[in-house]
């Protein structure tokens, strides 16, 4: 809209009457409530369809992770449990004092007074039953733009939301699985049981080259004219040198005398 405030974040647009609804953050809701008392509401993301996907309200937060490859994964806990869990009465003042923030903890939010009534009481339920990370810790630019540009295709040329969010979902699951080794939760193999002591545990091949060897359609036919040529042609080769040995000695025997 010409005239209208650029900023998403920016609730002059919807204060000064110029748009019916506006995408924003709770850290707004003190300009609005200045403006407009409280004759506002807040409603989640609604469902593409009657029986496709579910409300959803996107949920930006400031958030910590501790690395298992860190040297000091013991004070990086502590140092975690310490600013988001001991420090209660600091997260109240930051949920309350510099715009409406949730709390993460439910226990939390619950002693959050300004967070018990009216749109912001409303906007902490739809949280709950509805919240969705907005930027989870695996969320790429590649997704994220492939994302955007879904919204976009949707929005300004009308192409099928279900089609749409098929084709983010199919970037989203190669970009997890490029960056995590993301695979569909399988169900966990059974261990196999140990042998008993005395007893040897058979096994096809010792290691994957020899797995590979044996596998190997060349040496296999090799293999194979070595054992015919062990088993039969050998054997039939001594059997008849033997008896071309004894015809031999018994002629040489029936000689002796016409050799007199």
């Amino acid at each position: 809209m010409l005239g209208a405030p650029t900023d998403w974040s920016d609730p002059s647009a919807f204060t000064q009457g110029l748009t019916a609804m506006q995408f924003t953050g709770l850290w707004t809701f003190p300009q609005i409530q200045k403006a407009l008392a409280d004759d506002f509401g807040v409603l989640p993301w609604p469902k593409l369809n009657s029986t496709t996907g579910e409300p959803s309200v996107p949920v930006g937060a400031y958030s910590s992770a501790v690395s298992a490859k860190s040297k000091n994964v013991d004070a990086a806990k502590q140092f975690v449990q310490w600013l988001w869990v001991d420090q209660s009465d600091k997260q109240l003042d930051w949920a309350q004092s510099y715009g409406f923030h949730i709390p993460v903890r439910k226990s939390l939010a619950e002693k959050a007074d300004k967070l018990k009534s009216g749109p912001a009481a409303d906007a902490v339920k739809f949280v709950n039953e509805n919240g969705r990370a907005q930027t989870p810790l695996l969320w790429t630019p590649q997704a994220s733009t492939a994302y955007s540009d879904a919204l976009n295709r949707i929005i300004k040329n009308g192409t099928d939301p279900a089609t749409e969010i098929k084709a983010v979902k199919a970037v989203v699951e190669a970009e997890l699985k490029r960056i995590a080794g993301w695979t569909q939760c399988r169900p966990r193999p059974r261990p196999r049981p140990r042998p008993r002591r005395g007893r040897r545990r058979r096994r096809r091949c010792r290691s994957r080259r020899d797995c590979a060897v044996l596998r190997d359609a060349s040496f296999r036919s090799s293999l194979l004219a070595f054992v015919v040529f062990a088993l039969f042609i050998v054997p039939t080769t001594f059997v008849a040198s033997l008896g071309l040995a004894l015809l031999v000695n018994r002629a040489s025997c029936w000689s002796l005398p016409w050799a007199g």
